[in-house]
């Protein structure tokens, strides 16, 4: 199987709730594809978050979703910090990524895209649509390495 096969199967698997799937799957990646899953989630990470905040795009409109995703994920599983800094970084707060590591990026990310991916029929039926986009990013990066 091909790297963006099995960052396509882990998504996949992330968002339909099957997270000890993902987790499984995510143990297969090889370290010198780690860099293009990165990119891989970013890109679906932005994705989702620009479908979602069709509005404001300010500090106030991040906290509110980060509210709502206390209702929805504990506290040990998701920092919600890092989930609003790189909310408000994607709103142009850049600066907010020099204090959040790629491990913590990451996770914060996939929270996200499981809530968005979860939330919205629209983004669901245009799942594969934001995969080939995500793909497109992870082969960009693995070829400027």
């Amino acid at each position: 199987m091909n790297r963006n096969e099995l960052f396509k199967q882990i998504i996949t698997a992330f968002v339909s709730g099957h997270t000890d799937t993902a987790a499984e799957l995510t143990r297969k990646i090889k370290d010198e594809d780690s860099q293009a899953y990165f990119g891989y989630v970013t890109t679906l990470f932005a994705a989702g978050v620009d479908h979602w905040f069709t509005g404001e795009r300010d500090a106030a409109a991040a906290r509110s979703f980060v509210n709502d995703m206390r209702q929805e994920f504990d506290e040990g599983v998701v920092n919600f910090l890092v989930v609003e800094g790189l909310i408000r970084a994607l709103f142009g707060e850049d600066e907010l990524l020099d204090d959040i590591s790629a491990q913590e990026q990451m996770d914060a990310s996939l929270a996200v895209i499981r809530k968005i991916f979860d939330q919205s029929q629209e983004i669901r039926d245009r799942l594969d649509d934001y995969l080939s986009d995500a793909a497109v990013m992870a082969d960009e990066l693995a070829g400027s390495q």
